[in-house]
């Protein structure tokens, strides 16, 4: 069975030493960096050990080999380093506060929504995000970020602009800019929707800021 989601998110992820899958839920795509050699061992993590049985399933001939480790633990606490760390398909909030306690030296994040505040999170942490882009797969938009920790880092930070702490460095892409046509579209759809005249506050402030990114002037 094939995920297109896993397949788009696989390909942005680097060959490694050690390969680290943190909230891996079904560990597919740490199977995915061990079936293609693209990592030497791996270590796959979720706060749920009922989930985490579902990786220890799917990868048993691999850590019978010694080659994949399993950790039931919050976010990073307690996971050795490893050279490459994946965290994806969870909300943005959640994976900001993982990433408060701890930047991976380097890691690729394909947050669910609220992009914007592990954005903040990085940049607060000197961390440099060196690709910011969206993929599409069956029909939904993900926004995925890689990039390095301040420590790893040899340059300087980035300053950002609203704009780009909103949607990305690369919000000028094709890529990014149809993303936000989409979400240009979905919010003005909504707003005709609600009555609330906080909630109302809180979509337009959001299409504005769409709208600007888009380069509209009315």
């Amino acid at each position: 069975m094939t995920n297109s989601r896993i397949d788009l998110l696989t390909a942005y992820l680097d060959p490694c030493d050690v390969f680290a899958d943190i909230g891996c839920d079904h560990a597919l795509c740490t199977k995915h960096m061990l079936d293609t050699g693209k990592c030497r061992a791996a270590i796959a993590t979720d706060i749920s050990d009922k989930c985490l049985q579902k990786a220890r399933d799917l990868l048993a001939d691999y850590a019978a080999l010694g080659r994949c480790s399993f950790i039931c633990t919050d976010g990073l606490d307690g996971v050795p380093d490893a050279d490459e760390v994946l965290i994806a398909g969870m909300g943005g909030e959640e994976m900001a506060r993982i990433l408060e306690r701890r930047i991976p030296h380097k890691f690729v994040l394909q947050p669910m929504r609220n992009v914007s505040k592990v954005r903040i999170t990085l940049i607060s942490h000197g961390a440099c995000i060196t690709q910011d882009t969206v993929f599409r797969a069956d029909g939904f938009y993900y926004v995925l970020l890689k990039g390095l920790s301040a420590e790893s880092f040899a340059g300087h930070a980035e300053e950002y602009t609203p704009l780009e702490t909103e949607y990305g460095k690369e919000y000028r892409s094709a890529a990014v800019q149809e993303y936000l046509a989409y979400e240009l579209d979905k919010k003005l759809r909504y707003a005709e929707q609600i009555e609330a005249p906080r909630e109302q506050d809180r979509i337009w402030k959001d299409i504005r800021l769409l709208k600007e990114a888009l380069g509209y002037t009315s």
